[in-house]
């Protein structure tokens, strides 16, 4: 009930809240209107807060500026929020996903194989040859414990490029092939193929696919749109 009556935004503001996250959006091509834009809606939020004793951890709160590849990056002065200073950083990680200044999403795939790998790692005894698993149970794990951590949020870095992506799948092959104990001379499409998987471009594409098939009946404006 307090947290859905937050004051509605102002021109060039979105809000954007799930659970106990919030996120404060402004667009402009001047870094120093973002900071007022900001500002304005801060000081609506500041009275409605106040309003009905609710408190904001402002250490807990970050800023980030998202800039376009080719143009320069002026860091405008800091935002404030109840006399407390949000400094402005490159990299914030909101619902899971991390995004940096340029949206090259590297840093998200980065740290998505970095927890896919230490899975796998905590895995690999089931998964190996020696473990005495059939194969069909180590894909079953893989399929329910390693995947969902790498193809999380798909449709949001589904324009990263392809040298970064392309880090994702050689985990998937590992993983695949030591639950098969594919030989060396088996390909990784083979393997697929015969395990009846897609690969992972192709898992990703029906992902985003079906994402985008069910916006238009989203309420949210900010994800209606997302699909374009």
């Amino acid at each position: 009930m307090y947290v859905n009556d937050m004051p509605p935004p102002s021109h060039h503001v979105h809000f954007a809240l799930y659970a106990d996250d919030t996120a404060i959006t402004a667009t402009s091509r001047n870094p120093a209107l973002l900071v007022s834009y900001l500002e304005s809606y801060h000081n609506d939020l500041q009275r409605r807060l106040s309003e009905f004793t609710i408190a904001i951890n402002a250490s807990k709160s970050t800023a980030i500026i998202f800039v376009r590849a080719g143009r320069p990056f002026i860091q405008p002065r800091a935002v404030t929020i109840f006399g407390e200073t949000i400094e402005w950083i490159e990299t914030t990680r909101y619902l899971g996903v991390t995004l940096d200044t340029r949206l090259t999403w590297s840093r998200h795939i980065d740290q998505v194989r970095k927890t896919a790998s230490q899975r796998f790692g905590m895995l690999s005894p089931l998964l190996n040859r020696k473990s005495g698993l059939f194969v069909r149970n180590g894909v079953l794990l893989y399929e329910q414990l390693i995947r969902p951590i790498m193809d999380y949020a798909c449709p949001v870095w589904r324009s990263a490029a392809n040298t970064h992506v392309r880090r994702l799948p050689v985990l998937k092959s590992k993983c695949l092939r030591l639950a098969t104990g594919a030989l060396w001379y088996v390909s990784n499409r083979h393997t697929h193929e015969d395990l009846g998987l897609p690969l992972f471009a192709d898992n990703i594409r029906a992902l985003t696919e079906s994402f985008d098939s069910n916006l238009s009946d989203v309420g949210n404006p900010l994800i209606r749109h997302f699909g374009r």
